[in-house]
């Protein structure tokens, strides 16, 4: 694995730690039927869409320049990944689209 691209993976993964709790926590609150579960659902659901945009748009711009990022396999089991996340982020931002009546 390139250097460069695992000092800027975990300097994502700091951010992550810290900002990603918000779409969990509000399928909890779905889970509790709280209606503030719209709110954290749009919030959480926009961090989700930015993260898989933006790690896809890297993953292809470091591709194109050469910079070995991982095992060809594991690659694609990273594209469904993320995009499976992505339309559970999706999804959610649509849910609470649709509760809050927007």
């Amino acid at each position: 694995m390139n250097q460069t691209f695992f000092i800027n993976m975990r300097g994502s993964a700091i951010l992550d730690a810290i900002c990603f709790w918000t779409l969990p926590f509000a399928g909890i609150l779905l889970i509790l039927n709280n209606s503030m579960w719209t709110y954290f659902g749009l919030v959480g659901g926009g961090m989700y869409l930015y993260f898989v945009g933006h790690t896809i748009s890297s993953y292809f711009t470091m591709q194109r320049h050469g910079i070995r990022i991982c095992i060809s396999k594991k690659f694609k089991l990273k594209y469904l990944i993320l995009i499976l996340w992505g339309l559970i982020a999706f999804a959610n931002i649509i849910m609470a689209v649709v509760k809050l009546n927007l």
